[in-house]
């Protein structure tokens, strides 16, 4: 069985104000790419986090919902 390949997502939050919230911006397998976004972002004020995860969307929503409960 193959090896499930790393998936990078870039979560945004655009919320100053409660509840924070992450957003799901972007995506890729590469690393590089999502830090030059999340780099963009950042200068613009916004919250920004990259996750790694399968690139199965019930994988990174679930972690994105995870991460959002815990704010």
């Amino acid at each position: 069985m193959a090896k499930a390949r790393k998936y990078y997502t870039l979560l945004v939050m655009y919320s100053e104000e409660k509840p924070y919230r992450y957003c799901i911006e972007a995506g890729s397998y590469d690393m590089h790419e999502m830090q030059e976004e999340k780099q963009e972002y950042a200068s613009k004020g916004h919250g920004v986090k990259i996750i790694r995860t399968s690139d199965k969307q019930a994988d990174i929503d679930a972690e994105v919902s995870r991460l959002n409960a815990n704010m």
